[in-house]
Protein backbone atom coordinates (compact mmCIF):
# COMPACT_ATOMS: atom_id res chain seq x y z
CA UNK A 1 0.00 0.00 0.00
CA UNK A 2 1.31 3.69 -0.86
CA UNK A 3 2.58 5.78 2.34
CA UNK A 4 1.13 8.74 3.03
CA UNK A 5 3.49 10.50 1.23
CA UNK A 6 2.45 9.20 -1.93
CA UNK A 7 6.12 8.64 -2.67
CA UNK A 8 6.71 5.35 -0.90
CA UNK A 9 5.22 2.26 -2.10
CA UNK A 10 5.28 -0.77 -0.02
CA UNK A 11 6.87 -3.93 -1.19
CA UNK A 12 3.53 -5.94 -1.10
CA UNK A 13 2.63 -4.18 -3.95
CA UNK A 14 5.60 -4.31 -5.81
CA UNK A 15 7.48 -7.37 -6.93
CA UNK A 16 11.07 -5.93 -8.11
CA UNK A 17 14.60 -7.19 -8.06
CA UNK A 18 17.23 -5.09 -7.51
CA UNK A 19 19.70 -4.26 -10.23
CA UNK A 20 23.42 -5.54 -8.59
CA UNK A 21 25.30 -3.23 -11.14
CA UNK A 22 23.53 -0.12 -11.09
CA UNK A 23 21.02 -0.52 -7.85
CA UNK A 24 18.12 0.28 -10.03
CA UNK A 25 14.59 -1.34 -8.65
CA UNK A 26 13.35 -3.36 -12.06
CA UNK A 27 10.09 -4.83 -12.07
CA UNK A 28 9.41 -8.74 -12.18
CA UNK A 29 9.39 -9.91 -15.73
CA UNK A 30 12.14 -7.57 -17.30
CA UNK A 31 14.66 -10.03 -18.04
CA UNK A 32 17.49 -7.03 -18.00
CA UNK A 33 18.21 -3.96 -16.34
CA UNK A 34 16.61 -0.92 -18.12
CA UNK A 35 19.32 1.04 -17.16
CA UNK A 36 22.67 -1.16 -17.06
CA UNK A 37 21.08 -3.66 -19.59
CA UNK A 38 22.40 -6.39 -16.61
CA UNK A 39 20.49 -9.47 -16.60
CA UNK A 40 17.83 -10.57 -14.10
CA UNK A 41 19.20 -12.77 -11.29
CA UNK A 42 16.68 -15.24 -11.88
CA UNK A 43 15.28 -14.35 -15.79
CA UNK A 44 12.89 -12.14 -14.56
CA UNK A 45 10.60 -15.40 -12.80
CA UNK A 46 7.56 -14.26 -10.88
CA UNK A 47 8.42 -16.14 -7.77
CA UNK A 48 11.70 -13.97 -7.42
CA UNK A 49 11.85 -12.90 -3.72
CA UNK A 50 11.47 -9.22 -3.61
CA UNK A 51 14.72 -7.00 -3.28
CA UNK A 52 13.87 -5.97 0.03
CA UNK A 53 11.98 -6.84 3.18
CA UNK A 54 8.19 -6.78 2.53
CA UNK A 55 7.70 -4.52 5.71
CA UNK A 56 10.03 -1.94 4.55
CA UNK A 57 8.79 1.08 2.50
CA UNK A 58 10.97 2.35 -0.73
CA UNK A 59 11.02 5.11 -2.65
CA UNK A 60 10.84 3.84 -6.51
CA UNK A 61 12.69 5.01 -8.51
CA UNK A 62 12.56 3.63 -12.32
CA UNK A 63 9.73 1.09 -13.35
CA UNK A 64 9.88 -0.68 -16.54
CA UNK A 65 6.64 -2.16 -18.15
CA UNK A 66 7.15 -4.38 -20.93
CA UNK A 67 3.71 -4.01 -23.63
CA UNK A 68 2.53 -5.75 -26.63
CA UNK A 69 2.15 -3.71 -29.19
CA UNK A 70 1.83 -4.80 -32.87
CA UNK A 71 4.86 -6.27 -33.45
CA UNK A 72 5.31 -9.84 -31.92
CA UNK A 73 8.35 -8.73 -29.56
CA UNK A 74 7.01 -6.04 -26.42
CA UNK A 75 7.79 -3.13 -26.28
CA UNK A 76 9.98 -1.83 -23.03
CA UNK A 77 8.60 1.23 -21.71
CA UNK A 78 10.14 2.65 -18.59
CA UNK A 79 9.32 5.59 -16.48
CA UNK A 80 12.02 7.20 -13.92
CA UNK A 81 11.81 9.13 -11.42
CA UNK A 82 14.67 11.70 -9.68
CA UNK A 83 12.92 14.33 -7.10
CA UNK A 84 10.08 15.66 -8.77
CA UNK A 85 11.07 15.09 -12.39
CA UNK A 86 9.51 12.12 -14.55
CA UNK A 87 10.77 10.70 -17.78
CA UNK A 88 9.62 8.30 -19.89
CA UNK A 89 11.17 6.21 -22.84
CA UNK A 90 9.46 3.44 -25.04
CA UNK A 91 11.49 1.27 -27.32
CA UNK A 92 8.58 1.14 -30.09
CA UNK A 93 9.20 2.98 -33.10
CA UNK A 94 7.43 6.38 -32.26
CA UNK A 95 8.91 6.10 -28.69
CA UNK A 96 12.35 5.69 -30.71
CA UNK A 97 12.27 8.08 -33.14
CA UNK A 98 9.92 10.58 -31.45
CA UNK A 99 8.03 10.94 -34.48
CA UNK A 100 6.55 14.53 -34.83
CA UNK A 101 7.57 15.16 -31.11
CA UNK A 102 4.62 13.37 -29.60
CA UNK A 103 4.28 11.04 -26.86
CA UNK A 104 3.51 6.89 -28.40
CA UNK A 105 0.88 5.63 -26.98
CA UNK A 106 2.49 2.88 -24.27
CA UNK A 107 3.10 6.26 -22.52
CA UNK A 108 -0.09 8.17 -22.42
CA UNK A 109 -1.89 5.44 -21.45
CA UNK A 110 0.15 4.41 -18.47
CA UNK A 111 -0.01 8.51 -17.74
CA UNK A 112 -3.58 8.05 -17.71
CA UNK A 113 -3.89 5.04 -15.08
CA UNK A 114 -4.45 2.46 -18.48
CA UNK A 115 -3.07 -0.84 -18.27
CA UNK A 116 -4.23 -2.06 -21.52
CA UNK A 117 -1.28 -4.58 -23.20
CA UNK A 118 1.01 -4.76 -19.97
CA UNK A 119 2.34 -7.95 -20.06
CA UNK A 120 5.28 -7.72 -17.82
CA UNK A 121 3.02 -8.43 -14.75
CA UNK A 122 3.13 -5.43 -13.09
CA UNK A 123 0.13 -3.14 -14.06
CA UNK A 124 -0.22 -2.79 -10.57
CA UNK A 125 2.57 -0.49 -10.77
CA UNK A 126 0.71 2.16 -13.28
CA UNK A 127 -0.49 3.93 -10.06
CA UNK A 128 2.72 4.14 -8.58
CA UNK A 129 3.84 6.28 -12.02
CA UNK A 130 0.17 8.15 -11.66
CA UNK A 131 1.56 8.84 -7.96
CA UNK A 132 4.69 10.35 -9.50
CA UNK A 133 2.87 12.70 -11.42
CA UNK A 134 0.45 13.94 -9.24
CA UNK A 135 0.43 18.16 -8.93
CA UNK A 136 2.86 18.21 -12.00
CA UNK A 137 3.05 19.53 -15.49
CA UNK A 138 3.00 16.21 -16.69
CA UNK A 139 -0.35 15.41 -15.01
CA UNK A 140 -1.93 18.37 -16.34
CA UNK A 141 -0.72 17.61 -20.33
CA UNK A 142 -2.23 13.57 -19.95
CA UNK A 143 -5.61 15.44 -18.77
CA UNK A 144 -5.26 17.93 -21.42
CA UNK A 145 -4.48 15.03 -23.56
CA UNK A 146 -7.61 12.39 -22.41
CA UNK A 147 -9.76 15.41 -23.05
CA UNK A 148 -9.03 16.26 -26.30
CA UNK A 149 -9.44 12.43 -27.38
CA UNK A 150 -12.84 12.17 -25.69
CA UNK A 151 -13.52 15.92 -27.93
CA UNK A 152 -12.22 13.72 -30.82
CA UNK A 153 -14.41 10.84 -30.30
CA UNK A 154 -17.38 12.72 -29.75
CA UNK A 155 -16.56 14.83 -32.95
CA UNK A 156 -16.02 11.40 -34.87
CA UNK A 157 -19.60 10.57 -33.79
CA UNK A 158 -21.40 13.65 -35.01
CA UNK A 159 -19.59 13.78 -38.51
CA UNK A 160 -20.66 9.63 -39.12
CA UNK A 161 -23.91 10.92 -38.26
CA UNK A 162 -24.24 13.94 -40.03
CA UNK A 163 -22.64 11.52 -43.00
CA UNK A 164 -25.83 9.42 -42.31
CA UNK A 165 -28.38 12.08 -42.66
CA UNK A 166 -26.19 13.54 -45.96
CA UNK A 167 -26.77 10.30 -47.74
CA UNK A 168 -30.34 9.88 -47.89
CA UNK A 169 -31.12 13.64 -49.01
CA UNK A 170 -28.66 12.76 -51.69
CA UNK A 171 -30.37 10.12 -52.99
CA UNK A 172 -33.36 11.38 -53.66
Amino acid sequence: MESNTGLGVAMSQILCWLCPSCGAYVSVGILNCPGCKHPSPSNGRPDLRPAVSRSETVSVRRIAFRIQGREQEPYETVFQRNGSRVTASCSCPAGIKGRLGLCCRHRTRILQGNADGIVSGNSGDVKIVQSWILGSGVETAAQELAEGEAALIEARKRITAAKRALSPVMSK
